[in-house]
Parts: C-alpha cells; sequence; structure tokens
C-alpha cells in the first residue's frame, strides 16, 4: 500500500474551499469560554483532496492566514479563487493575488 501512496500524484485546482470547526480535543484547555480547538482544512472541491489541515486554539488572522500559508507550501501556488463561510477573518488573510472569493 506503501508504494502505491508514494507514488501517487495529487490534483490540485485553482479553486480552494477553506473551512474551519470546533472540535473536542481531549485534555485540552480551556481557552476562551470552552475546552475545545479549532481544525481548519483546505480542500480543492473539483478533486475533493485535502490540501492542508491545521489545528489551533482560536480563529483569529494570524490562524487564517497560517493554512493559506500551509496550503501554499503543500501545492507551491496560491488559488485564484477561495470559496469560505461568512468568517471575517479570512478577508484580511487571503493572498494577495486572489482574483475572487465566496463567502
Amino acid at each position: 500500500m506503501k508504494e502505491y501512496v508514494d507514488h501517487l500524484i495529487p490534483e490540485f485546482s485553482e479553486v480552494w474551499s477553506v473551512d474551519e470547526m470546533m472540535v473536542n480535543v481531549k485534555d485540552t484547555k480551556q481557552s476562551g469560554v470552552g475546552f475545545y480547538d479549532w481544525m481548519w482544512s483546505i480542500i480543492s472541491p473539483q478533486t475533493r483532496f485535502v490540501i492542508a489541515p491545521e489545528i489551533s486554539k482560536r480563529r483569529e488572522e494570524g490562524d487564517a492566514m497560517a493554512i493559506f500559508e500551509s496550503g501554499k507550501r503543500r501545492t507551491e501556488s496560491n488559488p485564484l479563487y477561495v470559496i469560505t463561510d461568512s468568517l471575517r477573518t479570512y478577508l484580511h488573510s487571503l493572498p494577495s493575488n486572489i482574483k475572487d472569493f465566496i463567502l
């Protein structure tokens, strides 16, 4: 199985879909009002390939920037379009060459 997986070439598109969700992590320390972390993920909607997952304690600009940087490192490029939910932190953390984004 490892040989097969090591030879896979992932297909990325010019469109990324980014989202975050609250996750309950065992033995996590309280941050804010609860005992949870945030899992951020970027996927390619056309291929459904997970480009980058990240875990953070908060949902701030720096955390959003970190997921975009992680995606950029893995794909060695920036997307042309980004699909997001309405979290305003994305507006200030999107890579500068993005043509358009959908909230």
